[in-house]
């Protein structure tokens, strides 16, 4: 009998969510009851009541379904951590708070037990449960740093109980030339006179530029590195694309200028292979309207920028249409509103940005809990961002984006290898931590990282160590890097390795293919 059970691996998101808010209404319920607001109490069960119908008619029709009993289970398992953590931290009735430990802790022995779900399934549940109980309850006390990294680790628990948190690859180099991972797009011209997408189609006339840009994206990437990327273990793609890639800009005064455009054929293409092959899909406007910065990342290499040329409102009107777009695809589950913008943009300036951008996709109709919206901070701190108030109180789904770039850090430039694992291990990003992130009851992503050292001089002491060793030991030395990074990576919400591959392929260290290979990831 056992071998003909099909165990539920993740919640399917619709019936996902109404657990999570049973697990939520019943935190704050025994929280407001034991703090004395009778009447928030009062709602707060209404909610979980209203939240446990709901789920008995969804789970009733999933496949596999979940049987009464095991939604009875989840139901009693969230009352025993929200009491528990109820009179443990605000009455503390000390007896009271153990008798409902007894009900959690059984309840997810049974979940854990259960042929109805997997046991990965029944963890996850079981520490969503916890977390909510413990944020609530920390909140009642007064304890508000506390409850905020509570809140973070619910929203993360949640994520894996419905199959949310991403191990992914970015497809740069496709819809946005990088010189330095695709330099064959760039037919040999020299890179002071054609360092990005811009200079080179303004070097081609119109024809050429058409048909070569063309004929690089029908060919850098296709359905067969889709498969290749799910084989090899991944189970998300960030794809970076430019403004111009965009269709019916022109209606808001956009100008693609010299560049290829509109191509939304083939984010088009690439979401139906990901939807074959079982991949999740993030979306990144990479090159902004008048650019977030002036580096060539962004489509144009301009040291002339200046943050005023960067142009937010026509930046959401891009984005509006990119959401109106994909948001009724359900493999396309996250949004990244730019990519590393200048730190010379002021932080309100930016900020007044994100709000609008985030209201722009939710009113295109990407709903939260089915897609995230990712809003990156890059080279500043995040007490910058958090100091304005933002994200906003009553903005749902919402992720931190982080960059991990090593070679490039100075800090990293000046240690050993053995000095870069335990700075990795202690969790840092450039220069926001995750646990920072998470200690503002957020949720982090890293939306790329690679596998790059800092080898370029002889000044940086990695350097002068890599020569010095051999190929095994360089080799291992590769894992080791790996293996620290994804370990660190752990606490995020997900990450995106970047990239999938390079041209030529000489540079395994910024390709997950290449990496794979050697045996690195």
């Amino acid at each position: 009998f056992r071998s003909c059970v099909v165990a539920m691996q993740r919640l399917p998101l619709e019936l996902g969510i109404q657990i999570k808010w049973i697990a939520w209404s019943a935190s704050w319920h025994a929280a407001n009851k034991l703090g004395g607001c009778e009447k928030a109490a009062a709602t707060d069960f209404q909610k979980l009541e209203q939240n446990f119908h709901t789920a008995e008619e969804l789970a009733s029709k999933a496949n596999p379904g979940l049987s009464r009993h095991t939604l009875d289970d989840m139901r009693e398992m969230a009352w025993g951590a929200a009491w528990h953590a109820a009179h443990q931290r605000i009455d503390g009735d000390t007896d009271a708070a153990e008798d409902y430990k007894t009900v959690f802790l059984s309840r997810s022995e049974f979940l854990s037990c259960s042929l109805e779900i997997s046991k990965k399934l029944a963890t996850n549940l079981k520490w969503m449960c916890w977390n909510a109980a413990w944020c609530a309850a920390n909140f009642k006390k007064g304890l508000k740093n506390d409850s905020l990294k509570d809140k973070a680790t619910f929203e993360r628990h949640w994520r894996h109980t419905v199959g949310r948190v991403f191990r992914g690859v970015n497809l740069g180099g496709w819809l946005l030339l990088q010189r330095w991972m695709c330099s064959q797009a760039f037919l040999g011209l020299k890179e002071v006179e054609v360092p990005d997408e811009y200079s080179l189609c303004c070097v081609l006339s119109p024809g050429e530029r058409t048909k070569h840009i063309d004929t690089w994206r029908n060919t850098w990437i296709t359905r067969q590195d889709f498969e290749e990327i799910r084989n090899v273990g991944f189970d998300s793609v960030r794809i970076p694309f430019g403004f111009w890639c965009v269709e019916g800009i022109e209606a808001f005064g956009i100008d693609r200028g010299p560049f290829v455009g509109p191509c939304m054929q083939y984010i088009d293409n690439a979401v139906s292979w990901a939807k074959d092959t079982n991949i999740s899909v993030i979306l990144d406007l990479t090159g902004a309207p008048g650019f977030q910065s002036g580096e060539a990342w962004c489509g144009r290499r301009n040291p002339n920028w200046k943050p005023s040329d960067f142009d937010p409102s026509k930046t959401v009107e891009v984005l509006r249409n990119v959401a109106a777009r994909y948001s009724n695809h359900d493999n396309v589950v996250g949004i990244s509103v730019v990519s590393q913008p200048s730190n010379r943009i002021s932080a309100s300036n930016l900020v007044k940005f994100y709000r609008s951008a985030y209201a722009a996709i939710r009113g295109a109709g990407m709903r939260a809990h089915r897609v995230t919206i990712h809003f990156p901070i890059f080279q500043r701190s995040a007490s910058e961002i958090f100091a304005l108030g933002f994200p906003d109180r009553g903005m749902e789904d919402v992720m931190v984006d982080l960059d991990w770039q090593w070679s490039s850090d100075e800090r990293v430039q000046g240690m050993t290898l053995r000095e870069l694992s335990r700075h990795i291990k202690a969790g840092p990003g450039r220069p926001v931590t995750v646990d920072q992130v998470l200690a503002a009851g957020l949720e982090a992503s890293v939306s790329a990282w690679n596998l790059q050292l800092p080898l370029s001089s002889d000044a940086f002491p990695i350097a002068r160590e890599w020569a010095r060793i051999t190929h095994a030991q360089q080799e291992h030395a590769m894992h080791e890097h790996a293996s620290s990074q994804m370990a660190a990576l752990r606490k995020a919400s997900g990450w995106s390795f970047w990239g999938w591959k390079t041209d030529p392929p000489l540079m395994p260290s910024c390709s997950a293919r290449g990496a794979k290979a050697r045996g690195w990831l």
